[in-house]
């Protein structure tokens, strides 16, 4: 390696003086950045080197051009460097402030409608919650009535086999329909007679 590269290599701080001291996955990558800065300084140099030179120079053959043209440099620097770092706060201020703004005009319009998508969701949710509690209570109640009917039509169906019929219990006249009842109450077995009155 060439003394030029190990000293900027050794005043950059990286520690590495050579490729092989690498891992393989940042040779290329580091590689590639020394050879920028080499490249780099090296343009400075030969740019900057003579023009100072010839500045010194200038400036010892005629110290008083030479303080003229720094006035000069500095008196019209100024401005410019005013009006750069103005429009820079500027706009720093304006980008900052637009961005309040536009944060502070989203936050409302994001309350405004979540409130609204809420609202309607809420709404929503409570019809829904009651056409299906009118839907469950109507499916309920056919279903009792349903139970209520079929339990209906199988006591009329087992008493429409005794239609018509009169039992003689203990010397009662008893028709078909208050069987059923005499039975419960009495606990005794109704016969059906032979005969009627």
């Amino acid at each position: 390696m060439c003394p030029q590269k190990r000293s900027l290599l050794e005043s950059i701080g990286s520690g590495v003086t050579h490729l092989r001291e690498l891992s393989w996955e940042t040779a290329g990558f580091e590689q590639q950045v020394r050879d920028t800065f080499t490249n780099l300084s090296t343009r400075m140099t030969n740019l900057v080197g003579p023009a100072s030179t010839q500045a010194k120079e200038f400036s010892r053959e005629r110290p008083i051009t030479a303080v003229l043209i720094a006035a000069f440099v500095t008196a019209c620097a100024f401005p410019i460097l005013v009006f750069l770092s103005f429009a820079l706060i500027t706009f720093s201020i304006g980008l900052i402030g637009f961005l309040c703004i536009e944060g502070t005009i989203l936050s409302f319009g994001l309350l405004i409608l979540g409130s609204c998508l809420l609202t309607i969701s809420f709404i929503g949710l409570s019809i829904g919650a009651g056409v299906l509690a009118v839907y469950l209570s109507f499916t309920k109640t056919r279903q009792l009535i349903n139970y209520f009917l079929i339990t209906l039509l199988q006591t009329n169906s087992t008493s429409k086999s005794t239609n018509g019929t009169n039992t003689v219990a203990n010397g009662k006249t008893v028709h078909a329909e208050d069987e059923l009842s005499s039975t419960e109450s009495d606990g005794t077995d109704v016969q059906p007679s032979a005969h009627a009155n």
